[in-house]
């Protein structure tokens, strides 16, 4: 392994135009990067936010829920899921991004890789992580077995179906109007912005990062006080699965 390292030839390829011009053989490269730093985002969330749904549903169904609580609070309970299985997540995101790198100094482009977007996709995760994770748990809370938690997770399948959909517009124009908007609503501003940053054509303004950054975490902070107060209740409640308006009930009254 050692001997073929170093002796590994290194590819220098050129691609010239119809006009006979030389052109970038990495643009087709440059172009994949957004869309691979957007898609670890997302498929990290899901893993994680996924693992939250069955965990929280499993203990409330075999009533561990109850046992744990005699020692802790609820928002204590809540707080632990969030942030060990965010542990979790994060060390699966440097594996994925340690593959990834690995690959690309393998293939001789390295050098494209975005050292701000490797920066900043930590927060941007943990921003959607604490969003959709806080999700996840309120509709585990809510349900005590599987066939319940399709009506109340319809919500959350659509916004990450939503997630993809605005993948393409974004990798091609990362400085439109839709781009800029869409960098303002919670749900969608790590994707968006991850993709923005990881784009070496478009410089994204220090302000609108900061910006976009406020907006994000205080719809984060929103979302994890909804699933608090629908936690509290929903933990420690068995029988028929809740309504929407039920759960906005225990929003509002608890």
């Amino acid at each position: 392994v050692r001997r073929y390292e170093a002796s590994r030839p290194v590819i220098d390829t050129k691609m010239v135009g119809e006009d006979g011009q030389e052109e970038d053989s990495t643009a087709g490269v440059q172009r994949i990067v957004p869309l691979a730093f957007a898609v670890l985002i997302l498929m990290s969330v899901l893993t994680g936010g996924g693992y939250l749904l069955m965990g929280t549903m499993e203990e409330k169904s075999s009533r561990v829920m109850e046992v744990v609580l005699s020692a802790v609070s609820p928002q204590q309970m809540l707080v632990g899921k969030i942030v060990g299985q965010g542990m979790v997540g994060l060390t699966v995101l440097a594996v994925y991004i340690a593959l990834g790198l690995v690959a690309a100094d393998h293939f001789n482009v390295l050098d494209i890789v975005p050292l701000s977007a490797l920066i900043s996709i930590v927060p941007y995760f943990m921003m959607a992580y604490l969003f959709f994770g806080a999700l996840y748990i309120a509709v585990g809370s809510a349900v005590t077995e599987i066939r319940e938690t399709q009506a109340l997770s319809a919500p959350l399948t659509f916004l990450i179906i939503a997630q993809f959909l605005v993948l393409a517009p974004i990798m091609e124009n990362p400085g439109s109007t839709i781009a800029r908007v869409l960098s303002y609503i919670p749900v969608f501003t790590p994707t968006v912005m991850v993709m923005r940053l990881s784009q070496p054509s478009h410089v994204v303004p220090v302000w609108e990062i900061i910006a976009t950054g406020v907006v994000g975490f205080a719809g984060v902070l929103l979302t994890v006080w909804i699933a608090a107060k629908i936690f509290r209740v929903g933990v420690l409640m068995y029988g028929k699965p809740p309504s929407f308006g039920t759960l906005l009930k225990w929003v509002m009254q608890s």
